[in-house]
């Protein structure tokens, strides 16, 4: 994807894209899974949270990478709960592929 002719800084696109790309590749390495603390939620689930306490995505971002992971089938319920509000926002949502997502994973857009 680089080109030295054409290096990312120059182009905000690109570097969109490949930041975006590079998050959709390392959730393992830039996520960590913890127990739910909702009062109405069961003991047993999980949500992925970003480990770095201080990550926000504005709207358009957040609005990408979920089309991105949902275009790289990476999409499930657990991923889900990354955009729950709190570093993340979303306004509008396109899904191309939601097969991996339960009713508990879609009522995280609410």
């Amino acid at each position: 994807m680089y080109d030295k002719d054409n290096p990312l800084l120059m182009n905000p696109a690109l570097l969109q894209e490949s930041s975006l790309d590079y998050i959709c590749d390392n959730l393992g390495v830039l996520c960590k899974t913890v127990p739910c603390n909702a009062p109405d939620s069961d003991s047993s689930e999980c949500q992925l949270q970003f480990k770095d306490e201080q990550t926000f995505f504005p709207g358009e971002i957040s609005e990408k990478l979920l089309s991105k992971l949902s275009e790289q089938h990476k999409l499930d319920d657990l991923v889900m709960t990354l955009f729950s509000g709190e570093v993340t926002r979303l306004k509008y949502i396109k899904l191309k592929d939601a097969s991996k997502l339960s009713l508990k994973g879609l009522k995280t857009l609410r």
